[in-house]
């Protein structure tokens, strides 16, 4: 006995090889014959209407009744499967001659026949084939739209439905009838026509009277984000209840200002209650780095943080708000400051200045924590320096501060002395025009540089970012000028094509020279 145990416990179930066939299944709402198979498409669409839908993930519409423009049809969506295909095969039955047996269990077993023989009837064998794969399905699970049939009498649904067999007769000659006016019938008039209502408004129904598929699960309850607060009227006195939303009262955002506003000093009353949501010791790191720098870019203060304070900064967004405000515009709008320190009546606060540029090569999608935690030690290494600009390495962040600039070339033009001015203005700072415009100019023409061929260029190539400032100036008026011509003329039509091949081997001679 305990052989036999064991010999079933050994038996293993037989592998078969899953067929790879992908299939589409529609799961229609109704009864489906062979006969019916045709309709049903027909109803759909068609077959390159239904294919279409499959394609795309789009909706599709099931109309309930055919050619009435005012029966709403059910709309269907695609969805995800794995579902397995079956083919269920029956074999026919069969019925077996067998000689008959006189007693009465065998006659009430296997019935009885005049002829002196009986028939066996054997059961049907059905047998199972997975024969593919349902990719994905058609569903028609969403409520339909409520219904509204007017009556078919009227002339205006008449004239609808000329309009749609396209009766080019009955459009021509119809004419707006009078307007009786008799918008409620009496009771006598209600019973002869057999009206459900009185109404007789003769009102046309929407396309459309709901423009949710699914309905939402609210369970007749209270929005959870609305909080009951307490209101004395300082006039009578009287206190009184009133619903106000949870995010009016603690707001989670940093907290900006213009260019004329006063410095915040701190973070206000609607703001202290985010102090508890915090990690104490990330705060007081943050307000350790505003110490010892007042102005920051975002991605300078991520990259003195490790890996795990990275990514609380980036889901606790209201760390931001506790303890740095930020401009909405002026020479330190992308960046971050300290509560309380006011750029505008501080000359050394040039340094902070941000140049901002356009990366083509950013990636939109922020790094997974899995390859973020996946770097090698220099990459890692490098990706901490993304805030500097050096004029060597191409770096993703588009803002960089003129403290954080370290290339050699821009670095004389910003330490220049006589470049700085000791009035701050909202479109330069405390630098001055020429100045700002030439900084900018070098990061961008050496960034773009780096981007295209992966080399910087030399500082023989930069000679026209050093001209003196009235020449310099009319150098940036005049690239100014053919970049919108540039634009004009693409926007008239595309670019030459032998202007495109001279591209391309530009760029081509210039890596070849780099090899």
């Amino acid at each position: 006995m305990a052989d036999q145990n064991q010999k079933e416990k050994a038996e293993v179930a037989i592998l078969n090889p899953l067929n790879r066939t992908v299939f589409y299944s529609i799961e229609f709402p109704g009864y489906v014959n062979p006969g019916s198979v045709q309709k049903c498409v027909q109803r759909l669409g068609g077959l390159q209407n239904i294919s279409d839908t499959f394609r795309r993930g789009l909706k599709i519409d099931l109309p309930l009744k055919e050619n009435d423009p005012f029966a709403h049809p059910a709309a269907g969506q695609t969805v995800a499967t794995q579902n397995l295909v079956l083919r269920i095969v029956k074999r026919r039955r069969r019925k077996q001659q067998v000689e008959r047996d006189g007693s009465e269990d065998h006659m009430r077993d296997r019935g009885s026949s005049h002829s002196g023989t009986s028939t066996k009837q054997i059961e049907g064998v059905f047998t199972a084939e997975v024969v593919g794969i349902s990719q994905k399905t058609m569903r028609f699970r969403n409520p339909i739209d409520f219904q509204y049939r007017p009556d078919m009498n009227d002339p205006v649904v008449q004239l609808r439905q000329a309009m749609m067999r396209l009766d080019s007769k009955f459009i021509l000659s119809y004419r707006i009838p009078d307007d009786e006016e008799d918008f409620t019938l009496t009771p006598e008039e209600q019973e002869r026509r057999g009206a459900a209502s009185s109404s007789n408004l003769r009102i046309t129904p929407a396309p459309m009277f709901t423009r949710y598929d699914m309905p939402m699960n609210y369970n007749f309850k209270q929005n959870s984000s609305l909080v009951r607060q307490n209101i004395i009227d300082k006039e009578t006195g009287e206190r009184s209840t009133r619903l106000v939303h949870a995010s009016k009262i603690h707001d989670g955002s940093i907290l900006a200002i213009k260019w004329g506003e006063p410095t915040p000093l701190e973070c206000g009353p609607e703001r202290e209650p985010l102090r508890a949501l915090v990690r104490p010791d990330l705060l007081r790191k943050l307000e350790m780095l505003f110490e010892r720098r007042p102005v920051w870019t975002r991605q300078g203060i991520l990259n003195q943080l490790e890996d795990d304070e990275v990514r609380t900064m980036h889901s606790n967004r209201p760390i931001w708000s506790i303890c740095s405000y930020v401009f909405h515009d002026g020479p330190w709008r992308d960046s971050v400051l300290r509560l309380g320190y006011d750029p505008r009546q501080d000359p050394e606060a040039y340094k902070y200045q941000i140049v901002s540029i356009r990366n083509q090569r950013n990636s939109t999608t922020r790094p997974s924590v899995l390859q973020s935690a996946s770097q090698s030690a220099g990459s890692r290494r490098d990706s901490r320096l993304s805030h500097q600009f050096d004029g060597v390495h191409v770096r993703t962040g588009g803002t960089f501060q003129l403290c954080d600039i370290t290339d050699p070339l821009t670095r004389k033009v910003i330490d220049a002395p006589e470049n700085r001015l000791q009035t701050c203005n909202e479109k330069d700072g405390y630098l001055t025009n020429a100045a700002s415009s030439r900084i900018k100019a070098l990061v961008k023409f050496k960034h773009q540089r780096l981007c295209d061929t992966g080399n910087a260029p030399e500082d023989e190539e930069c000679t026209d970012f050093l001209l003196p400032d009235e020449e310099f100036l009319g150098v940036v008026r005049k690239y100014s000028t053919d970049r919108r011509q540039r634009k004009r003329s693409k926007a008239k039509g595309p670019d030459i094509e032998e202007e495109k091949v001279a591209r391309r081997l530009e760029r081509l001679v210039s890596r070849m020279e780099t090899d």
